[in-house]
């Protein structure tokens, strides 16, 4: 293939989700409610990179969902399956439109919490929105959906500094600080610049410091959008310094990536200061196979925005108070993966007693007390481990009947013991049908994630739901973003996948899982054989997808009465390293610390999430699916 050829058949990023333009109906201005009103407060909320965007958490009525901040808008709207009965609304990004209706609900984000918040409902979105819980709008703007206050009019009062502050590093998570700035992350003292009258961030760029065709303009700050873009005649005249690099729409530019180092660096002068963007930051590299690179920052018509690229180099905070915008260089050697956390996590390998959840969840809470006194960051249970697995028993289905009263205690648990709780699977009913149900608690007591069991075992088939087609989501928690599976999923390498599509990096997976669940046949092969398929397979998981495994099972030898022999085995993959904290058959609990580095190298290596999410990747994980054909 010809060099010409894959230029001509690159596909290159999407056009950015900024360049907002705002547009809402039924103006009504409500009272503000505020809650917490002190000038002590401060807080910080991590962003996680998702297919090329950052998205944290935001809490409505006690539900987490993961949206884009976005200091490039001022709306804050959500979806959730749910049409609610308010006025309209209608707010026009860069990539499309969304609408739907306007509510209101008790709001927290960060340390701070707003009763009477208003918030849109989406309805109706462009599809480049698919993958979006929601947008939080961080404009300057006090007013949005058609007159109603913003977050950020009624949050930033509550904050000891009305400002907030962005750490965005090229690889890991983002952080977002409330009410103050981290001059950990500061390569010198912020200088703040004013701001254009616009309710977005718009400070005054004096000089491009290109060769030619140089000009003042005021740009936008945008951590919503994914590229630096600006008027075609300054993009011109950077990549004219790269003698390789072509084009054939004045927006986006290729060159050989073997010409990666003529590449120079790009730097913005405002207010008398030059800030600079890495010469890396100005491209991405397409898959190796290809060796082609394209450019981040990309030409248009008119406007400028500074996207992400120029947040990886610099350092921003944005002062709500006083409009202004300040800057700084980045720390690089205080870059967020650098400085992984370590996660101390919590195994418990219960031996589940049939038909007592009150003597389980007794014991299940021992083990958690005892975990979280040991400092603990997250304890994980197995699958079953109320009622074990039993459902032809008479009373099977009777003692699953209080799974929300067992729920809300562990919700309890978490919040008392400030540690966050996956209590291994909950039954739930579902008419004459049960649902094998999974939950992340947050240390907060606030259910973070939920996830009900799709790949049954086939004795199970007879008796659950399965959540057959619905996709494999991940969520945001205390630490990172994590994704929930059970038991027979694991046999599944597309369950995996699909939850680091979607930017897992530790994934759980209670188990109840015996040494028998195989046929007479294939016990007389090898009686270790299901320890085999437990230990081999977590690892490889752990190992393909650059993530950490979490697998708990049921342990304990049978009792008497008891037919079930547990295989145990509960631990902690990783790659690089493979098991952690592995116990054996019978019930107990392993601490096993989680050095999150550990996933940042093993992704730098394999560059199995950098080859997902490249355009044109030839298995295309967006579960396209043609059931005629299966």
């Amino acid at each position: 293939m010809t060099l010409s050829t894959v230029l001509a058949s690159l596909a290159l990023l999407a056009l950015p989700v900024s360049a907002k333009q705002f547009a809402a109906i039924d103006a009504v201005q409500p009272d503000r409610i505020l809650a917490r009103a002190t000038p002590t407060l401060t807080g910080s909320a991590t962003a996680t990179p998702r297919s090329g965007e950052y998205f944290g958490p935001v809490v409505i009525d006690g539900i987490t969902y993961s949206v884009l901040y976005d200091t490039g808008s001022n709306a804050l709207w959500i979806k959730n399956g749910t049409t609610v009965s308010g006025p309209g609304f209608s707010v026009t990004y860069g990539s499309g439109t969304v609408s739907g209706n306007v509510t209101s609900g008790t709001v927290s984000v960060a340390g701070s919490t707003v009763l009477n918040q208003r918030y849109g409902v989406a309805t109706s979105w462009n599809p480049a929105y698919n993958g979006y819980d929601g947008i939080l709008g961080l404009g300057k703007s006090s007013t949005q959906l058609g007159g109603y206050s913003t977050w950020m009019a009624n949050a930033m009062p509550l904050y000891k500094q009305p400002l907030f502050a962005v750490n965005m590093p090229p690889t890991g998570s983002a952080t977002y600080t409330f009410g103050y700035d981290d001059a950990a992350h500061e390569n010198g003292p912020l200088s703040f610049k004013s701001t254009d009258s616009t309710n977005l961030w718009y400070p005054t760029i004096t000089s491009f410091n290109i060769p030619a065709n140089d000009t003042a303009m005021d740009c936008n700050i945008d951590s919503g959008t994914t590229d630096i873009t600006v008027p075609s005649s300054i993009a011109y005249a950077f990549w004219n310094q790269v003698s390789t690099a072509t084009t054939t729409d004045g927006q986006r530019w290729t060159f050989p990536c073997s010409n990666s180092g003529t590449v120079p660096n790009f730097s913005v002068t405002i207010g008398g200061v030059k800030y600079t963007v890495a010469a890396a930051n100005t491209y991405f590299q397409d898959t190796p196979t290809h060796g082609v690179c394209g450019s981040r920052l990309q030409g248009r018509p008119s406007g400028c925005i500074l996207g992400q690229p120029f947040f990886y180099s610099n350092y921003v905070a944005y002062h709500y108070g006083n409009t202004t915008v300040g800057l700084t260089g980045r720390n690089l050697s205080k870059s967020t993966f650098k400085m992984a956390p370590n996660h101390k996590i919590a195994v418990i390998q219960l031996h589940p007693k049939p038909l007592l959840p009150t003597q389980n969840f007794e014991r299940a809470e021992s083990f958690i007390r005892e975990s979280a006194a040991q400092g603990c960051h997250l304890a994980v249970l197995p699958e079953y481990h109320l009622t074990s697995w039993v459902p032809d028993e008479p009373g099977f289905k009777d003692s699953c009947a209080d799974s929300d009263i067992y729920l809300k205690k562990y919700q309890d648990l978490a919040k008392e013991l400030n540690i966050c709780i996956v209590p291994g699977t909950i039954i739930e009913s579902q008419g004459d049908s049960l649902q094998n149900i999974a939950y992340f608690i947050s240390s907060n007591g606030e259910i973070a994630g939920r996830y009900q069991k799709k790949n049954l075992w086939h004795p199970e088939r007879r008796h659950l739901v399965s959540s057959a087609h619905e996709p494999h989501t991940a969520f945001d928690t205390p630490l990172g973003r994590v994704g929930l599976l059970i038991c027979w999923d694991l046999a599944f390498p597309e369950a995996f996948r699909e939850l680091i599509a979607d930017g897992a990096q530790i994934i759980c997976v209670p188990t109840f899982w015996s040494m028998r669940d195989v046929s007479d046949e294939g016990y007389a092969l090898n009686s270790d054989g299901e320890a085999l398929f437990l230990n081999n397979t977590v690892v490889a998981r752990a190992f393909e997808n650059t993530c950490a495994v979490v697998l708990v099972n049921a342990g304990g030898p049978p009792e008497k009465g008891e037919a079930t022999s547990f295989a145990g085995l509960s631990q902690v993959a990783i790659p690089h390293i493979g098991a952690l904290g592995r116990l054996g058959r019978a019930e107990g609990m392993s601490i096993v610390d989680l050095d999150m580095d550990v996933l940042r190298v093993a992704e730098e290596n394999y560059k199995v999430r950098e080859d997902m999410q490249a355009e044109g990747w030839h298995y295309a994980y967006t579960r396209i699916r043609d059931d005629t054909k299966l």
